[in-house]
């Protein structure tokens, strides 16, 4: 089941029927046992396995946004990120 159709659907006022399984869960430990590994191993990477440094950075970066009025948060976001694109891309 495509859940960007049930969205459609919902979005439209359609009625949206869930498959039978719907709402059955399992276990903590089967949920976790079948649990997909990240191909990646950056993105498993914790914020305590970043060097000190980076670590503080990260955490004033973060105090000066926090600091921020909601007016220009947005555009802060906008400009962190073509950062973080551009450094991207030096890499």
């Amino acid at each position: 089941m495509n859940v960007t159709d049930l969205v459609v659907k919902c979005y439209n006022g359609e009625s949206v029927n869930f498959p039978t399984d719907v709402g059955i869960f399992v276990t903590p430990e089967t949920a976790l046992a079948k649990q997909k590994q990240f191909k990646n191993s950056s993105l498993a990477e914790t914020d305590s396995q970043q060097p000190a440094a980076d670590r503080e950075i990260r955490q004033r970066a973060i105090a000066i946004l926090e600091k921020l009025p909601e007016s220009v948060l947005d555009e802060a976001v906008k400009f962190l990120e073509s950062l973080y694109v551009k450094v991207d891309r030096l890499q």
